[in-house]
C-alpha cells in the first residue's frame, strides 16, 4: 500500500477558514488530501475546532493568547517547534511572509521547505510601526532559507528577484463551485461591501464618503469585523449615519455571505492594498456585478471588460462609477457574466491544486 507524504502546512491560523489565505489554503487540501497525508497548524482563536482529525487531514489547535501581535509570534513559533521535536514530515509549507522568521529554524532539520507569500503586508496599516524594518528582513529570510518560493501574484515576482537568485514560482489564487445560501432578509441590498478585517487599506470609508457624495437612497450592507482599529471603527460609524446602512458583522458561514452578495445589485471592492483577493473571486462566483479600485493587484485579475473599475482612493469617481452602474445595468450584468467565465477558466482550484502538487513532489523525488 502506497504511504502517502507527510506534509505540515504552518500559516493558515485555523480551519474552516472564512477569508484570506486559509480560504484558498483550505481549497488546495481538499483536492490533495488524497494523495498527502497533510498536518495543519491552527490558532484556537480562529477555529472552533480541537485537535483531531478534520475532513481528511489532520489539525493542530495551538492555544492562543490574548494580545494579537505576540499571538501571531508565538502561533509561528510553536508550529515550528512541533515540527523540529515533536513530529517528522516530509515537506513544510509555510504561508505569509510575516512567518518567515521560522524558515531558518525548521532548516535545521528539514531540507523541503516551501514558502508561499501571499502579498506585501507591510502595505497595510497593521504592522505600521515595525514594516520598516521587520517585512525587508523577512522577505530576506524567505529567499535565503528556503527550498522553493511560490507567490500568489505575478507582480511580486520581481520584488523578490532582489533578494535571491532562485526562480519565483506564480501560482494564483483558485476557486471552486460553493453553494449559496440566500439569507431571509427584508433589507434590500443595493450595494455590498464585505472585508474580514475592516481596516482603513480596504476602503469602507471611500465607500462611504461616495454614497454621501450621491446622497444615496439606497441600502447598504457591510460584512466584517469593525473591531480591528478603534479609531477607524469610529470613523465608520460616524460616515455611516449619513447613509442607509446596515452591519452584519464577520460572516464565517461562506454560503450565507455568498448569498448576500448574488441578492445584492452591486459588490463595491474599494480596497488601496492586496495580493490577490479571494474575496474578488469568490464575489465573480455570484455572477453580481462588480465595481474595484484599480490597483494593479485587481486588474491582473479581471480587465476592464469584467469589471468596472475606478481611480483608487477617489470618492468622487467612485461615486460617478456607482451612478454609471446603476444607470447601465444591462452592462454591468453583461461584465458579471464574462468575469465568471474567465473565472472558471483562469481561477479554477481543479488547475491550481496540481500546480502545488507537483511542487511536493519535485522535493520528495530530489
Amino acid at each position: 500500500m502506497h504511504k502517502k507524504p507527510k506534509i505540515a502546512v504552518i500559516g493558515f491560523k485555523g480551519l474552516p477558514a472564512y477569508g484570506g489565505a486559509g480560504a484558498i489554503g483550505e481549497l488546495i487540501l481538499n483536492h490533495l488530501k488524497t494523495e498527502f497525508k497533510f498536518t495543519v497548524f491552527s490558532d484556537s482563536a480562529n477555529t472552533h475546532l480541537k485537535t483531531g482529525y478534520y475532513n481528511g487531514y489532520h489539525q493542530i489547535v495551538l492555544k492562543s493568547i490574548n494580545h494579537q501581535g505576540l499571538n501571531f509570534l508565538l502561533y509561528f513559533l510553536k508550529s515550528a517547534f512541533h515540527c523540529l521535536f515533536k513530529a517528522k514530515y516530509d515537506v513544510i509549507h509555510v504561508h505569509h511572509l510575516a512567518g518567515a522568521f521560522v524558515v531558518p529554524l525548521l532548516r535545521l532539520k528539514y531540507k523541503n521547505v516551501i514558502v508561499t507569500s501571499h502579498g506585501m503586508p507591510d502595505k497595510t496599516d497593521k504592522w505600521s510601526a515595525i514594516s520598516w524594518l521587520y517585512y525587508p528582513l523577512m522577505r530576506f529570510l524567505f529567499a535565503r532559507f528556503s527550498k522553493i518560493i511560490t507567490t500568489v501574484t505575478s507582480l511580486d515576482q520581481k520584488h523578490y528577484k532582489t533578494y535571491t537568485n532562485k526562480e519565483i514560482i506564480y501560482i494564483p489564487n483558485g476557486i471552486d463551485q460553493i453553494p449559496v445560501k440566500l439569507p431571509h432578509e427584508e433589507f434590500e441590498n443595493d450595494i455590498f461591501f464585505a472585508a474580514g478585517r475592516i481596516i482603513s487599506t480596504k476602503g469602507c470609508h471611500v465607500l462611504l464618503e461616495a454614497l454621501i457624495k450621491n446622497q444615496f437612497k439606497g441600502n447598504l450592507l457591510i460584512a466584517g469585523d469593525l473591531n480591528q482599529i478603534e479609531s477607524y471603527k469610529k470613523k465608520i460609524l460616524e460616515l455611516s449615519k449619513q447613509v442607509n446602512t446596515k452591519f452584519l458583522g464577520l460572516i464565517k458561514d461562506k454560503p450565507l455571505l455568498l448569498g448576500y452578495i448574488k441578492k445584492s445589485k452591486l459588490f463595491v471592492f474599494p480596497s488601496s492594498v492586496e495580493a490577490m483577493s479571494m474575496m474578488l473571486l469568490e464575489v465573480a462566483l455570484t455572477k453580481t456585478p462588480i465595481i474595484a479600485s484599480d490597483i494593479p493587484e485587481n486588474k491582473v485579475i479581471f480587465s476592464d471588460e469584467e469589471v468596472l473599475y475606478f481611480n483608487t482612493n477617489d470618492k468622487d469617481d467612485l461615486a460617478n462609477k456607482i451612478n454609471y452602474a446603476n444607470s447601465h445595468m444591462s452592462i454591468m450584468q453583461q461584465k458579471a457574466e464574462l468575469a465568471f467565465k474567465k473565472l472558471m477558466t483562469n481561477y479554477n482550484i481543479k488547475n491550481i491544486a496540481p500546480q502545488y502538487a507537483k511542487l511536493y513532489n519535485q522535493l520528495l523525488n530530489n
